[in-house]
């Protein structure tokens, strides 16, 4: 099977059906740059194999998984970041009912970020969590913003120090410390060149409303 996400061309032998099936969407017929072997035999595990290899040979592209949700409205890409059971997947269903055909979901639980000289990307991927919300397609990112449960819809500008309290437990851990070492100068230039925002909110429609309008300058 050979496959490509983040513009990775991957080659995995021995892939089961079940990984098969994950990544049909990438499939491709171009030579690959990147060939595993996947070992694991339960499918579960070998998705997580699979994961985990490319997430490692990407982070060589300035890539870097993320565990948020990721979408984009107008070709504009907004990523929103949580502890899980926050609410990122509800807000994101709240900016699909608001906005409607405007609303891609590009990955809505491990999509792929890139920071490079020419700007900040989201990628979507084939592990897009319990509800298998993907796109195989990308954006530039026009802003992060970290969710809070809330009694009211309040969206705020974040620093980007502010931010490091809340971003760390949303990235990859890796065994080789010179790929942490490039996480960190990645996660330094994504904080400093993005918008960043927090938002509190319920889960209603009316939060989408109010997070659109606070990271676009109440732009209709």
């Amino acid at each position: 099977m050979i496959f490509k996400v983040a513009d990775l061309t991957v080659e995995a032998l021995g892939a089961c059906d079940f990984v098969r099936a994950l990544c049909a969407d990438y499939i491709c017929t171009d030579p690959p740059r990147l060939t595993v072997q996947l070992h694991q035999t339960d499918p579960a595990a070998q998705s997580i194999e699979l994961l985990r290899q490319i997430n490692d040979q990407l982070i060589g592209q300035d890539t870097f998984l993320m565990h948020c949700s990721a979408l984009a409205l107008d070709g504009e890409g907004y990523l929103f970041a949580a502890p899980s059971g926050t609410g990122k997947s509800t807000h994101a269903a709240m900016w699909r009912k608001v906005f409607k055909h405007r609303v891609t979901m590009i990955n809505d639980d491990k999509p792929f970020v890139r920071v490079s000289d020419g700007g900040v990307y989201v990628f979507g991927s084939p592990w897009s969590g319990k509800h298998n919300l993907a796109a195989n397609t990308s954006a530039p990112v026009k802003a992060l913003c970290f969710l809070r449960r809330g009694e009211h819809d309040c969206i705020t500008r974040l620093e980007p120090q502010q931010a490091l309290d809340v971003i760390f437990d949303q990235l990859p851990r890796y065994q080789n410390p010179n790929h942490t070492v490039r996480l960190l100068e990645l996660v330094d230039r994504l904080l400093t060149t993005t918008p960043l925002y927090m938002l509190e909110c319920t889960p209603t429609e009316k939060a989408a409303q109010t997070a659109y309008d606070g990271m676009n300058g109440d732009r209709i």
